[in-house]
């Protein structure tokens, strides 16, 4: 029965939909911030609420396997005892027996009848001492059914212990799991959008290349096959815009479903803030490593079964099951000591990315300087008529493109930071996914 709990939950938990909607009606406009996030998928992400009333049905199952034993042991005790009440019976009806024989030979003088008196006296004895020793027997199953109840209580407990803590561990990793996956959404979004902009601003600048291009066509300063190859790349970077753009809803509508809305409800999604570059600066790897180690979901698991397994080699019956748990126990011991291994060089490459991350930012900026530099040239040509209005605006491209890379580098550090520090706190996606 323990067995099959423990299975429940974990099996339960790792098949849960990570996209279940309630309620598909529309839904007010909800504006949210990547720091909301924790708090409104804590209360409102569905797969989270299934998870958070496993601990309820857990409660509910030992408490029924709790109730079986009592009336398992009540039936049993019941039997013994109503056997050794019989036994009683039997004890007090040869007793009589002996008495009433007893009374006949001390009130006769008959040889004859004084023995066979003393014959029946001692058959009688012999019976008595006979039932109670059947019910000495019945006496010790009824202490050693006592004990049996003690030690089935025992395990248990024990088993609800160890099942409470992976069903709290797995909650916890499925919530914090889905908190990640909307962060991650959140941070893709940002990422995806600058893209889609800047895929309609080149589209801009090609509608404007092929006004030229049909103009100078007109004037026989270009050809018929190049304006067309101009409108094939139009019609490309149209189609690549339209995807991106797609692409941008998905993932507004992954984040509703993330939220326990409907996939269109409108959701307005504010900008990132700047990654904190100061605390950034002040992590320390060492005392994280060690918080890393404590508090990985994963690891918390694989030794919560290596209690189970411990469990299991003292409760086994025969000496090949007990050799057969000593194998799986000192098997379990080694994966952890590997997790462990896993889990520190993840959480080292994580460190190591957040370093890469902060070196990629300070080099963005310095190029985003440079190309605003750049531009503010452009313009002030542009406005003494020293270039074209196409190449001003190929020198602004440029500029946004820039400002674009610098934004995705603020970014890419806050998403560094962001998977460092759930590796603190417990959770390595790349190790839970296995």
């Amino acid at each position: 029965m323990k067995k099959v709990l423990a299975a429940v939950i974990v099996s339960t938990l790792l098949w849960l939909p990570t996209n279940v909607v309630a309620d598909t009606s529309s839904q007010s406009p909800l504006t949210i911030s990547f720091e909301m996030l924790e708090a409104e998928i804590s209360e409102n992400n569905i797969s989270v609420q299934v998870a958070d009333r496993l601990l309820d049905k857990l409660d509910h199952a030992y408490d029924y396997r709790e109730d079986q034993i009592s009336l398992e042991m009540d039936s049993a005790q019941g039997q013994l005892n109503f056997q050794i009440a019989q036994m009683d019976g039997q004890v007090a009806s040869y007793n009589s027996f002996i008495d009433i024989y007893t009374k006949i030979r001390d009130g006769s003088v008959d040889p004859a009848v004084i023995a066979d008196c003393n014959a029946k006296i001692e058959i009688f004895n012999m019976a008595k001492n006979s039932v109670a020793a059947v019910k000495a027997e019945l006496q010790d199953q009824l202490d050693e059914l006592d004990d049996l109840e003690e030690d089935l209580e025992d395990e248990l407990d024990e088993d609800y212990d160890l099942d409470k803590q992976q069903a709290r561990s797995q909650i916890a990793l499925n919530r914090d799991s889905q908190i990640y996956l909307a962060q991650k959404n959140y941070l893709g979004y940002f990422t995806l959008a600058p893209k889609v902009q800047e895929a309609r601003n080149q589209l801009d600048l090609l509608n404007k290349k092929q006004d030229v291009s049909k103009l100078m066509l007109c004037l026989g300063m270009t050809t018929q096959a190049e304006l067309e190859l101009l409108q094939a790349g139009l019609q490309n970077a149209e189609l690549a815009a339209e995807s991106l753009e797609r692409n941008l809803n998905d993932i507004k509508g992954n984040l509703n479903l993330a939220l326990g809305r409907a996939y269109d409800d409108e959701l307005i999604l504010t900008a990132l803030a700047d990654p904190d570059q100061e605390k950034i600066r002040d992590v320390n790897y060492e005392e994280d490593l060690e918080n890393v180690l404590n508090e990985n979901y994963n690891l918390k698991l694989m030794e919560i079964d290596l209690d189970k397994k411990d469990n299991e080699v003292d409760r086994a019956d025969e000496r090949s099951a007990e050799e057969m748990a000593e194998i799986d126990y000192e098997n379990l011991e080694l994966q952890i000591e590997d997790l462990k291994r896993k889990i520190e060089f993840t959480f080292n490459q994580a460190a190591n990315n957040l370093t890469a991350k902060e070196d990629a930012l300070a080099a963005s900026l310095t190029s985003f300087n440079t190309s605003q530099t750049t531009w503010n040239f452009a313009a002030l040509k542009y406005d003494l008529g020293m270039i074209s209005h196409l190449d001003y605006l190929a020198a602004q491209n440029e500029y946004e493109t820039a400002q674009h890379q610098y934004k995705l580098a603020q970014q890419f550090l806050l998403e560094a930071y962001t998977d460092y520090q759930w590796a603190v706190e417990g959770l390595i996606p790349s190790l839970s996914q296995k």
